[in-house]
């Protein structure tokens, strides 16, 4: 599926062909090397495909030791600006022995004078040709999605034993999202904060008036949110497909787009991604119409490419070419649809031996305030299901699922301190795990009637012949009431104050969209329905985002034909999330 020009993902890769790679040389090949966080950032949006087109036939990983030297090779470097990455470029040209002929070196980010000095100084410094800064820190995983890749983050911003570091990873923040703008073309006329931001609100504004923002710069409004003002979204089980997927399937989902040349490439993991045109149509499909979409079109499929039957060899050479073409399309599709289809039953086959149906309904119950047949649910009720759920004992992945759980319920009203220590033994927890359920306990916020939010969006209608039953997609993240009320004009002053910014952006009638503001929520080109006139709207979440939270950014931008992105320091692994606030 070619990439949609709108799309974040692409507008970071064609950053990348046109600042980094340049055009292909025609002699020689290059070596491309890349550290362990600048490959992160590099395979979120380019290919290797990619790769070899601009003249590139080894990619290697700058922390192998194991790099075969090429003195008659140039290299080009993209790292980030760190100690240890300088070093080990220094390395590379030890006096005598150098790996390469020349060095092209590209860093993500500003470098430090004492480490540009440190490099200057060294045995490399005659062999480096180029030396660049990026301001390239953030992975565009989708074309609506964008995060800085930095889980520890949250830790450092909440944790009260790490309270020295939270001014300065709020500054650094802060730089960090106006670099994100100032690269995507975004000049924000307006910051919307909750009061615990203000700092980095300030911060943004401040280094945006530094930048040499694009007098095409597309009016943008930015909205900070606080991880801390929701922590339901991250713990919920989430069943759309892309969310089921990283969430029980996590481990098998770890592929890149880019491997290295020195990587054992013998087990190909599974790799979902939006060039993927199959995934792009139903990855915030819940996961039982997106079984239903795959059974469906898997047999129009074989309708069309009338697969088991047999076709006649042509022996006209033209005729040829577009056979072999033909036969090459209708394997990568068979092969796609193949894999969805294991995917979504290996993801059934989870949900039940895990008894996610028993859990998730609880966690339904208790975010909505009231159960499927409009009940109120009180805390009492929920304790005496929970005390059922442990005397079974769960242990692994269960046993995750469980405290995801128990995290949820010490949000509730009702959930104390002795609670907790009722929970020790029976849930056989660890410290840590004790500290982190006191913890949501301590910082969830106080909870508005679940009659608020249960009318604003449609909840699906149970099917009995589903699977994984619709009663199960009832939560709906707050986050989509606040973008929703943003959007409109209703967001409250008082809890989210706006900071206007000096005019770095042109007049309403001057403006000129940049690419990638030029996509539609659903992933399609523009030409599917067209976004209605008005602003950009940047969303990032401080402290990390769900998938359930990417999901409602799709819907509501179609929903609202708006343009509507959504960032934050990393996307959320509910598992690790629990872990970390033991703060």
């Amino acid at each position: 599926m070619a990439e949609d020009p709108g799309s974040l993902r692409e507008a970071l890769r064609q950053e990348f062909i046109g600042s980094v790679f340049g055009s292909a040389p025609a002699q020689p090949w290059r070596t491309l090397v890349v550290d362990y966080h600048a490959m992160r950032i590099l395979s979120s949006a380019v290919t290797m495909y990619d790769v070899l087109d601009h003249g590139f036939d080894i990619v290697d990983s700058l922390e192998d030791d194991s790099r075969l030297s090429a003195p008659e090779k140039i290299c080009l470097y993209l790292v980030s600006p760190s100690e240890v990455s300088v070093e080990m470029i220094i390395r590379d040209f030890s006096p005598g022995a150098p790996k390469y002929g020349r060095a092209e070196v590209f860093f993500t980010a500003g470098l430090p004078e004492k480490l540009l000095q440190r490099l200057a100084q060294s045995s490399a410094a005659p062999f480096v040709s180029v030396l660049k800064e990026l301001n390239l820190e953030y992975l565009a995983p989708e074309s609506r999605v964008f995060h800085f890749d930095s889980p520890e983050t949250f830790r450092m911003i909440y944790s009260p034993s790490l309270s020295d570091l939270r001014d300065p990873a709020l500054d650094e923040l802060a730089s960090k999202i106006s670099f994100f703008l100032s690269s995507s073309n975004s000049a924000p006329n307006m910051i919307r904060y909750p009061p615990s931001l203000e700092r980095v609100s300030k911060g943004v504004a401040s280094s945006l008036s530094s930048l040499d923002m694009h007098d095409g710069g597309e009016k943008t409004v930015l909205l900070l949110v606080d991880r801390l003002s929701d922590l339901t979204a991250p713990i919920m089980h989430e069943f759309s497909y892309q969310a089921m997927a990283a969430d029980l399937a996590g481990k098998q989902l770890q592929g890149e787009s880019i491997r290295s040349s020195s990587s054992d490439s013998a087990e190909k993991p599974i790799v979902l991604d939006e060039r993927d045109s199959i995934f792009a149509q139903i990855r915030h499909l819940f996961i039982s119409e997106a079984s239903e979409f795959i059974v469906l079109a898997s047999k129009k499929f074989a309708q069309e490419y009338n697969v088991g039957s047999g076709s006649k060899i042509p022996e006209d050479l033209k005729e040829m070419k577009d056979f072999i073409r033909s036969i090459s399309r209708k394997q990568e599709l068979a092969s796609k649809y193949s894999m969805h289809a294991d995917l979504i039953h290996k993801l059934t086959e989870e949900f039940k031996s895990r008894d996610l149906q028993t859990i998730s309904m609880l966690e339904q119950d208790i975010t909505r305030g009231e159960t499927v047949l409009g009940k109120g649910v009180k805390f009492d009720q929920v304790w005496a299901e929970v005390q059922k759920i442990l005397k079974d004992k769960p242990d692994g992945e269960k046993r995750k699922d469980v405290l995801r759980l128990l995290a949820l319920v010490a949000t509730m009203d009702g959930f104390k301190e002795d609670h907790v220590d009722a929970l020790v033994n029976p849930a056989q927890l660890w410290p840590e795990e004790t500290a982190a359920l006191l913890n949501f306990m301590r910082l969830a916020p106080k909870k508005a009637k679940s009659s608020v939010f249960s009318n604003l969006f449609t909840s699906k209608k149970s099917t009995a012949k589903a699977e994984v039953s619709y009663d199960l997609a009832r939560y709906v993240p707050p986050l989509k009431n606040l973008v929703n009320d943003l959007v409109e004009g209703k967001l409250s002053e008082r809890d989210y104050p706006r900071l206007v910014l000096s005019s770095t952006s042109p007049t309403p009638g001057a403006r000129s969209k940049a690419a990638w503001a030029k996509k539609t929520a659903s992933g399609e080109p523009a030409s599917s329905p067209k976004m209605r006139k008005g602003p950009r709207y940047v969303v990032f979440v401080v402290g990390g985002v769900a998938y359930n939270e990417i999901r409602i950014v799709y819907e509501l931008s179609s929903l609202l034909k708006t343009d509507i992105v959504i960032g934050s320091t990393h996307i959320i692994d509910p598992n690790q999330f629990v872990r970390d606030m033991r703060l």
